[in-house]
């Protein structure tokens, strides 16, 4: 079972009709960090702004790696497009919690910051979801660890270094 917001990741990342390298898109990949920890960057980072209904957004992803465990951040800058960040949190109060067998998944908080959280048990993969500021929403995914350590990353990432 896929959380909703993979889904919903999934059409606001590949729903843009052009993409352009700006200052925007330097900036959030001036501030993710090279390397993550005892992770190392795993493949080339991508930094773009893409075109949605008309409106701007940029966006940074990259991976780190070390032997089993693989961490993505993608920040995706909405200051342009605020509807795109409406429509990927405004469930987010709304959503049942979820605790069986297979997945725990729900709202949580980070801060002063809104989240959604989830972790499949079987595959020991977590996701977490982080709106920074109503303007920036933050997605990261790790195997083999829970999302106690994602919200660790989102700490370690400092998200008040972005302009807000």
């Amino acid at each position: 079972m896929k959380p909703l917001f993979v889904l919903s990741f999934a059409l606001l990342t590949f729903s843009a009709v052009a993409q352009t390298q700006t200052p925007e898109a330097q900036a959030l990949l001036d501030w993710m960090p090279a390397s993550f920890g005892e992770l190392s960057l795993d493949g080339a980072p991508v930094a773009l702004t893409r075109q949605a209904e008309g409106k701007a957004y940029s966006m940074c992803s990259k991976t780190y790696k070390q032997d089993t465990v693989t961490l993505s951040i993608a920040i995706f800058d909405y200051k342009e497009n605020p509807e795109m960040m409406t429509r990927s949190t405004k469930n987010w109060d709304k959503a049942t919690k979820t605790d069986n067998d297979l997945l725990r998944a729900g709202t949580t908080t980070i801060g002063n910051f809104q989240a959604w959280e989830s972790f499949n048990k079987k595959d020991r993969k977590s996701e977490l979801y982080v709106n920074l500021f109503g303007r920036y929403l933050l997605f990261l995914s790790v195997n083999n660890n829970t999302p106690e350590y994602l919200k660790e990353v989102v700490k370690q990432l400092r998200p008040e270094k972005l302009k807000h």
